[in-house]
């Protein structure tokens, strides 16, 4: 009997999942019924004087706050895992209410942050939440602690030419990456939902002088900690070349309170010694290589990493102008205001190392562990070794030619086990392999993400021949590289310094660090490059798509034969790879359309969403989803 087979098929799906179903909705609470610990405010110096006047803060952590009000919220986005985390459902009705700061959530104390920065090289002095609202701290289910912010929120005595606003173009992009980057498997702060207003604001975009109203919004964010390298330089002594000193120069005690805060909450394993500076530091160089090696092996570009915008827990914070690599490029730019590339992709691993000596020097301010610095110098000397290892372990695992799977990962995308394991170095024939197949992506122009699925493809050739672009995208990245490529020097004045023997002595001597020596010989080189782009574009103007396709043709082939068939593989390698080479990421072009439909029509936003959570799984959405063939990419 039909009937009596459907009801018992009915009973045992309910039987197994009804339970779970029910378990998840127990464990919800209300956003009213949340309870806050907020250890930070317990623990820390704090500002209480809740004045909003745009002023140093000296002597504290944190400055309470107000927020301010948006009028009408409407939730266009939420993201249900991110929310989960703090026990809380997607359909929670305070939502729009109180996490976009039109209420205060019962226990929540509003407070900004307080932190200072190296913005592009140079000490910027106390920059702090301008925007951001710390609203407490909240232990789940589980047993972990989060904490909960908002961004968005309004004025904060740390706006200085701000509004603490913040628009739905940029809000929605740090939303979807927040996610996007736990299910890509690199560590992260998480976002739980998307919230818009029905005021606007007046925002430059390209800073070009073409002013338009943009809708107000607010995003959630979670993390166990934004605690930042910049953090611990409000205590910072008088720069010798901004001549400004950190808010609290003169206070150092508050870095002790501060340290031993970080530690004993979020470095637990470090005993309270006389080393623990030392060992905490060796921790946080560690998961800063980790997280980096994670980046450039998926392909993501920061665009502004400042001291400020560097977690202490090895998490990527702060989305700004990100990017993702459509082509393999060292120098892909992804942020309009990076005039000299400092922030380029290829660049990423060695001003990581540069933020941890920053981190290093605020270390040593720390009252009793002046005297650490040479020891903290010896684990810094280490990062290069351990962003290698990490780097080319991973890349050798996409590539199927060394043996290992997806790591387990907490809730941030960090590794369960920490930053232990370091990988053996991996064998000198696959860090060749690693570097012809970049090679090849580059000369090709291929997408760098599709030309890893094609390698694990039953008929690679093909695949990666129809990954690589067109001659007209091929000319457009050229050109959007060589306007990327900006001299600072008229290139007639350049050409004639570097005609100088004397100049071209000391440019060729690598030892000469002389700010101004650097500087030039940064100058010549992206001169260089300039002139070998240009050379390119005229290459390809005269080159139609058949021919392209000939010469990619016969590259990829050389590649193939010579290298990558001739590599052994892992057993079950395409079953690996195909685990491990995302075929799905938010492109710029998307996030653009997304944007463009999402103040009146939240369903493209679901919809990319729901494709963010399966990135290693192929889905019909992949062909709308698809790089264009001639899309550049757009920074806003």
């Amino acid at each position: 009997d039909l009937k009596l087979q459907f009801l018992y098929f009915i009973g045992r799906w309910a039987g197994r999942h009804l339970p779970i179903y029910m378990k998840r909705m127990l464990a919800f609470k209300s956003l009213e019924a949340l309870t806050f610990d907020n250890a930070a405010l317990r623990s820390l110096p704090v500002d209480e004087s809740k004045n909003m006047e745009q002023r140093q803060v000296r002597g504290a952590c944190f400055s309470l706050v107000h927020i301010s009000p948006l009028e009408k919220p409407e939730v266009v986005g939420v993201s249900e895992d991110a929310l989960r985390l703090l026990d809380v459902s997607k359909d929670d009705e305070g939502i729009a209410a109180y996490l976009s700061g039109s209420k205060v959530i019962p226990g929540s104390v509003p407070a900004a942050h307080c932190y200072c920065g190296h913005q592009f090289g140079s000490f910027a002095g106390q920059l702090g939440d301008g925007a951001t609202m710390y609203l407490g701290e909240i232990t789940n289910a589980s047993g972990v602690k989060w904490e909960l912010q908002i961004k968005g929120g309004g004025l904060t005595p740390y706006s200085r030419q701000g509004d603490g606003r913040k628009v739905l173009r940029s809000s929605l992009r740090e939303f979807v990456c927040s996610e996007a980057m736990y299910y890509l498997k690199v560590p992260t702060t998480r976002s739980g939902s998307l919230v818009k207003a029905q005021e606007s604001v007046v925002r430059d975009i390209m800073y070009d002088g073409n002013a338009r109203m943009e809708p107000c919004s607010v995003i959630t964010r979670i993390a166990p900690t934004f605690l930042r390298f910049g953090s611990f330089e409000i205590c910072k002594k008088r720069d010798p070349e901004t001549l400004k000193t950190g808010p609290s120069v003169e206070q150092p005690e508050v870095l002790t309170k501060l340290f031993n805060y970080m530690r004993e909450s979020f470095f637990k394993d470090v005993p309270d010694t006389p080393t623990a500076v030392i060992e905490v530091f060796a921790e946080i160089v560690k998961s800063t290589a980790y997280l980096v090696s994670r980046w450039q092996c998926v392909g993501w570009c920061h665009g502004v990493l400042n001291t400020d915008n560097m977690s202490v827990l090895g998490l990527t914070i702060d989305y700004g102008p990100y990017g993702f690599l459509e082509h393999y490029d060292e120098w892909f730019i992804c942020n309009a205001s990076d005039q000299g590339g400092r922030y380029r992709y290829g660049a990423q691993p060695e001003v990581c190392r540069w933020n941890l000596k920053k981190l290093k020097e605020a270390f040593e301010l720390i009252p009793g562990h002046e005297s650490d610095g040479a020891d903290m110098e010896k684990e810094l000397a280490k990062y290069d070794m351990y962003y290698e290892r990490f780097y080319n372990d991973l890349m050798g695992k996409k590539l199927g030619v060394v043996q290992g799977g997806v790591d387990e990962t907490d809730p941030t995308g960090r590794p369960l086990n920490g930053f232990c394991n370091v990988p053996d170095d991996v064998p000198p024939h696959v860090k060749t392999l690693i570097d012809e197949f970049k090679r090849t992506l580059a000369s090709t122009y291929s997408d760098y993400t599709q030309a890893f699925r094609s390698l694990s493809s039953p008929n690679p050739l093909e695949e990666l021949v129809a990954a690589a672009a067109s001659p007209s995208a091929a000319k457009e990245a050229l050109l959007l590289k060589a306007k990327s490529l900006r001299l600072h020097v008229d290139p007639m004045q350049l050409k004639m310094i570097l005609s100088m023997p004397h100049m071209v002595a000391e440019l060729n001597n690598e030892a000469n660090t002389d700010p101004k020596i650097v500087f030039i010989r940064e100058e010549a080189m992206k001169l260089e490059m300039v002139g070998g782009v240009l050379m390119e574009v005229e290459r390809y103007k005269e080159m139609d798509i058949a021919d392209k396709k000939k010469v990619d043709k016969l590259k990829w082939e050389e590649f193939l034969e010579n290298h990558y068939d001739k590599a052994a593989k892992v057993p079950n390698h395409a079953e690996q790879m195909n685990a491990l080479n995302p075929c799905f990421i938010p492109r710029q072009w998307i996030l653009q359309e997304v944007i463009a439909q999402c103040d009146t029509n939240p369903q493209p936003l679901a919809d990319l969403l729901q494709r963010l959570k399966t990135p290693f799984t192929p889905s019909p959405l992949d062909d709308v989803y698809r790089s264009r063939p001639d899309a550049s990419v757009v920074v806003t």
